[in-house]
């Protein structure tokens, strides 16, 4: 069954299959009945014209759009980094160094590219993002990016999380 035809059974069918089955297709009908509430009720009451709205959205609401990290989607192992307030950053190799597996593909010489070398650095990558999650969860932060990977216009205060992520790793997660 193709999208368009999901998205048509829904509207159908109303919003069961929609909801269940197809994120997309709940989106649409989310949006489709939004556009259906008059302007007043989106606004919390208060007209585009009404002085008291612009009273009550704080100040830093317009700046929402640029704020936490600038960073390909790529280079964040934890969290969101376009929604950050309090950020880190770790050097991703020092990390894999620190697994069982990047110890073995170092003592051992594996070559990259080989099959193995390929497998265990997926194994290595999975057990950092791990640990990531969880250091990052243990010391109140939000968002987990690659040493030099951003760009930082609101000048947030970046910490180095590499030492911490190393010593759970080495002791074994």
């Amino acid at each position: 069954m193709t999208h368009a035809t999901r998205e048509r059974k829904s509207f159908r069918d109303g919003l069961s299959h929609g909801l269940r089955r197809c994120a997309r297709c709940a989106f649409a009908i989310v949006a489709a009945w939004a556009l259906t509430l008059p302007a007043a009720a989106m606004t919390g009451g208060q007209q585009a014209g009404d002085a008291s709205a612009s009273r009550d959205v704080p100040a830093s609401a317009g700046s929402l759009a640029s704020a936490g990290l600038q960073v390909k989607k790529s280079d964040v192992l934890w969290g969101n980094a376009h929604r950050s307030k309090d950020p880190a950053e770790i050097d991703v190799q020092m990390a894999v160094d620190a697994t069982p597996e990047g110890r073995r593909i170092v003592e051992e010489a594996i070559e990259k590219g080989s099959a193995q070398y390929d497998i265990l650095m997926a194994k290595a990558q999975a057990r950092v993002r791990r640990v990531v999650s969880q250091v990052a969860i243990a010391e109140g932060r939000d968002c987990v990016v690659r040493t030099g990977s951003y760009r930082n216009p609101d000048g947030l205060n970046v910490v180095d999380l590499t030492d911490k992520i190393v010593a759970a790793l080495e002791n074994g997660d």
